[in-house]
Order: structure tokens, then C-alpha cells, then sequence
């Protein structure tokens, strides 16, 4: 993992040296690079460039690559910033009115969960009061505050089940059948194409066979 995070920070800061100081994508960038240490920035760039579409101006076609591409960022963590901030700005702007990061901020995956537990129709008032005094505590960490939401609505915080055995392959197999029955309706169609989905309907419903023996 240092390996990577190494690589990352390398490929920001010879972009960083290509770029104007102070402009808007290099202060984006420049807040990428320090984001561990003041998301809150970091979230607020990210969401004036999603908001405004400044990828599109630099080369980028989407919001996602340009985060995974320039910032190094996952789509996954860069919506989670964005929605934090934006939950933050929205719901608790005293916080973002003070002039640097305190410790009163609390992690941006604790503030997504907040924000979820805010949408919740099964966590009332008084229980997302409670939740909301716990996310601004400075020892509060993801997973201590994933353990009370989940308390507060075991239905919508859930842990996630894993996926059943073979249920990739099952679903693949369900599509690859679908595909070979409008392919039969087209016409002037290759033997090779269809001799193509019929091997792997073959190959699929061998390897599920095998497993569920």
C-alpha cells in the first residue's frame, strides 16, 4: 500500500508543479494532496468542481474520472466528500464558519453516516440530537459511530450480507441465456457469434454443476 500511496503522491505533485499557484484546479490538487489533514477543504473543492462541472473545462468527462485520473481518489471516497461537505454546509455551517479545522470537525465518514442517519424515517428527533452531540465529540471514530447508528436503525445500518456462493456466475449465466435468445431472432447472424454465447452457457452451467455438487 506505501508502494501505491508513493506512486500517487508523485504523479500529484509533478501534475501540481505543471499547473498555475493558486488557480482553481491547482488548489483542488494542492487539497487532494493534504485532504488527510483538512477534508473539510478538500471537500469543498470537490464539490464547487462537481456543482460547477469544472472537469469538463479540464479535459475530463466525467466527475469520477477526473477524481480517479488527476486526484488519485476513488468514486467511492469522492462522493462521500462531497456529500459530508455538503451535508455540513447545508445542516451545520457554524462549523464551516470558523476560520481553520478544530477538532470539533469530525471524520468525513462520520459525517456521511450522520447525514444518513438524518434522512432515516426511523431515527426520531430526539435520537439524531444524541447522534449529532456524539459526531462533533473529538475521540469519535467511524466505526464507534456506525456502532450507535446501527442501534438507532438496525434496519437501514445493517451490515451489508455477503454474497451468496456463486452468485456472480448465476448471474451471469441468467444474462448470457437472455442474450442468446435475441440473438436467435436476428438475422444473417455468424454460427461463430452464436457457437460464442452458446460455449459460454456451456462453460457456466458446468462450473455452477461442479460447485453445487
Amino acid at each position: 500500500m506505501s508502494n501505491v500511496m508513493s506512486e500517487a503522491q508523485e504523479l500529484i505533485e509533478a501534475r501540481l508543479a505543471e499547473l498555475e499557484p493558486g488557480s482553481p484546479r491547482y488548489e483542488v490538487l494542492r487539497s487532494a494532496r493534504d485532504f488527510k489533514a483538512a477534508w473539510i477543504d478538500l471537500g469543498e473543492k470537490l464539490t464547487m468542481v462537481l456543482e460547477q462541472k469544472l472537469y469538463d473545462d479540464w479535459g475530463y468527462s466525467t466527475y469520477e474520472e477526473y477524481c480517479e485520473e488527476e486526484l488519485r481518489i476513488r468514486k467511492g471516497t469522492a462522493y462521500k466528500l462531497t456529500r459530508s461537505y455538503s451535508f455540513l454546509r447545508d445542516n451545520e455551517p457554524q462549523i464551516l464558519s470558523q476560520n481553520t479545522i478544530t477538532a470539533t470537525v469530525p471524520q468525513y465518514e462520520v459525517a456521511d453516516l450522520l447525514r444518513q442517519a438524518h434522512e432515516s424515517d426511523n431515527i426520531d428527533e430526539n435520537t439524531y440530537e444524541e447522534l449529532r452531540q456524539q459526531a462533533f465529540q473529538p475521540d469519535t471514530t467511524k466505526a464507534s459511530f456506525l456502532r450507535q447508528v446501527r442501534e438507532a436503525d438496525p434496519e437501514t445500518f445493517k451490515p451489508a450480507k455477503p454474497p451468496r456462493p456463486n452468485q456472480e456466475a448465476r448471474k451471469a449465466l441468467s444474462m448470457a441465456r437472455r442474450l442468446m435468445a435475441v440473438m436467435e431472432s436476428i438475422e444473417d447472424l455468424s454460427g461463430s457469434a452464436m457457437d460464442g454465447i452458446k460455449d459460454i452457457i456451456v462453460e457456466l452451467e458446468e462450473k455452477l454443476s461442479v460447485k453445487s455438487k
